[in-house]
């Protein structure tokens, strides 16, 4: 099986890998069980990293509402704008503004419930730093980064992150 990936020029083939085999240059974690692997320049993707959508438009960055999450081409170090976290993979970049967001960040909902809190939980970009001294998540008793995305109830102040 062979894959047109926007990220190699060349047709990447699938292979199966048995154990651990070569870093992707996706994730930049070890590759084990399909791997999809150029052999012109060596180029290797995890079949999960080779899934991943060129081209998002996700409510997770809604600063401009025609905004695009574009997949960068290869994996660089980054700090991810939802979750605070240093990156190094293969992130998605706003195609109008310098905002970053790793992979794994796409999949948050912009509203959850959970079995500890009576009422919705919204996802928001940050809280005012005057609104709360010392916020801890209620469910895991962490501190919480105020200044990333957090899932928030307007009525109680209930936080947790994402």
């Amino acid at each position: 099986m062979a894959l047109k990936h926007f990220s190699d020029e060349h047709p990447l083939i699938y292979y199966k890998v048995s154990g651990y085999g070569m870093q992707c240059d996706g994730c930049n974690e070890r590759t084990e069980g399909g791997i999809f692997r150029c052999r012109e320049c060596d180029f290797v993707l995890h079949k999960s990293c080779a899934e991943l959508p060129q081209v998002l438009q996700h409510p997770i960055h809604l600063k401009f509402m025609t905004t695009k999450l574009t997949l960068f081409r290869r994996s660089i170090i980054y700090t991810c704008d939802v979750c605070g976290k240093e990156g190094k993979r293969m992130p998605y970049q706003c195609d109008v503004c310098a905002y970053w967001v790793d992979p794994k960040c796409t999949s948050f909902l912009r509203t959850v419930r959970h079995i500890r809190h009576e009422r919705p939980l919204n996802l928001i970009n940050s809280l005012n730093i005057d609104h709360f001294e010392n916020p801890f998540c209620e469910i895991c008793a962490k501190k919480v980064d105020i200044n990333y995305k957090l899932y928030h109830c307007s009525k109680c102040d209930f936080v947790c992150p994402p």
